[in-house]
């Protein structure tokens, strides 16, 4: 039997690992929950963290062929979970 992985936040997922979008918390500020999804953050939408800096404040984000720069609040309301 399969394990399922538990759900966690952008912020805390492990570089070079591909995970699934489950959710975005856009109560956190209304309009980079929009921007999110305009570029591609949507649930379902496979997501692979390239790299964090030095004091893990930024992360650089591939997603749909791009590369996007996240600050450390923002990925902390998007909820991810890995896939196998």
């Amino acid at each position: 039997m399969k394990k399922d992985k538990q759900e966690s936040n952008l912020a805390d997922a492990e570089t070079n690992k591909v995970y699934e979008i489950t959710d975005i918390d856009e109560s956190f500020d209304i309009k980079y929950g929009r921007r999110l999804a305009e570029i591609g953050f949507v649930n379902g939408e496979k997501i692979k963290i390239l790299r964090k800096s030095f004091l893990k404040k930024t992360f650089l984000v591939g997603i749909n062929g791009f590369v996007i720069s996240l600050r450390r609040d923002i990925a902390f309301n998007i909820k991810i979970k890995e896939v196998l």
